[in-house]
């Protein structure tokens, strides 16, 4: 039953993933990314309530990824307003445990119009959601993308006049609003191995000088690859 599985899935494997003894978590993995959204919000509540010597986590916050136009088709089978919509409801069932953060694409704004960054507002101003979500492995720096920019190792793109004018509008509207900007700060799950690099500290410096208070949160605190050690991206 689900409340069999919500009461097991609480419990860590006690074997070596991939072993004839793995087989019960592998179960459990698959059941959870077929599960509904809000069978999965009791399993992690009840994961992270506590217990003897172990603090409890009270508030969890996800971050929505908005990559469109970026991997070869435009949009995802569920749209991002749709996705954002469906995270308020999350967020209101949890009782105040979910603090999402918005995804953020300024591709999106250079070819539709200012679309994502109105959702940006929407999700913040009147659907709970506390921060916003950008992932520049996808193709572009925290800022600094304009052609002959002197982007390093990332590679230029064609439009990085517009996208720089779109993460400025988005960086100042969070200056003014005191709302913290979430970055992927790993070398890892770029669009292609190159855009990894895309993710380099570097930009996000040029963004902080630039737009002074900007709340930069680095995801993954610069990752524990080789690459990121070798070239300080975790200092």
């Amino acid at each position: 039953s689900v409340r069999a599985v919500l009461l097991g899935g609480t419990k860590p494997p006690q074997t070596a993933p991939g072993t004839a003894g793995d087989t019960d978590s592998l179960i459990r993995f698959a059941f959870t990314l077929t599960s509904p959204r809000f069978v999965n919000l009791i399993a992690m509540q009840k994961m992270y309530a506590g217990g003897p010597g172990v603090p409890a986590v009270d508030v969890f916050c996800p971050s929505m990824l908005d990559l469109d136009h970026w991997l070869g088709c435009p949009f995802t089978a569920a749209s991002q307003h749709d996705q954002m919509l469906l995270m308020e409801q999350i967020a209101l069932v949890s009782g105040g445990a979910i603090l999402p953060f918005i995804g953020y694409n300024p591709r999106t704004d250079v070819q539709q119009r200012g679309a994502s960054f109105a959702r940006v507002i929407d999700a913040v101003c009147n659907r709970g959601f506390i921060g916003v979500k950008v992932y520049p492995p996808m193709g572009y720096l925290g800022y600094g993308n304009a052609r002959g920019a002197g982007a390093g190792s990332c590679p230029e793109i064609e439009d990085g006049d517009a996208i720089d004018t779109a993460l400025a509008r988005l960086y100042a509207w969070c200056v003014a609003h005191n709302v913290p900007v979430m970055s992927h700060t790993s070398h890892s799950f770029g669009r292609t191995d190159a855009h990894e690099d895309c993710a380099t500290p570097h930009g996000w410096r040029t963004a902080i000088d630039k737009f002074s208070g900007l709340r930069v949160q680095a995801g993954h605190f610069g990752g524990a690859s080789a690459y990121a050690l070798e070239h300080a991206w975790a200092a």
